[in-house]
């Protein structure tokens, strides 16, 4: 943590939250030694720096203000994994039939 401590004003601490499977993405808490102003949850932007995978986008929770990545429709993420079709993870989806991903509205047969 030198690099941070070293170039940024008044970083006090670094608590990892957690790793998300399958990937290098880590949630993080940082504290600092000053308060900062009342309404900077609304101020920033959430999602800046959050780095969603192919076919999902971020979201931000409206209770807890936290940023998160969520699958495009038609598309699901199993145990943590990146976005996949239904259509490649349900291959019996369309029972036979011919399965597509229409952007917006998920997975047609």
């Amino acid at each position: 943590m030198p690099f941070l401590q070293a170039n940024l004003t008044g970083f006090k601490k670094l608590e990892i939250l957690n790793f998300r499977k399958g990937s290098v993405v880590v949630n993080s808490r940082m504290k600092f030694a000053k308060s900062v102003p009342y309404n900077i949850t609304s101020a920033a932007d959430a999602c800046k720096f959050l780095a969603c995978e192919e076919f999902s986008r971020c979201m931000v929770n409206g209770r807890t203000k936290e940023a998160q990545c969520l699958c495009e429709p038609g598309f699901l993420s199993v145990d943590g994994l990146p976005c996949q079709s239904l259509c490649v993870l349900q291959p019996d989806y369309c029972q036979g039939g011919d399965c597509h991903i229409v952007p917006g509205h998920g997975a047609v047969c």
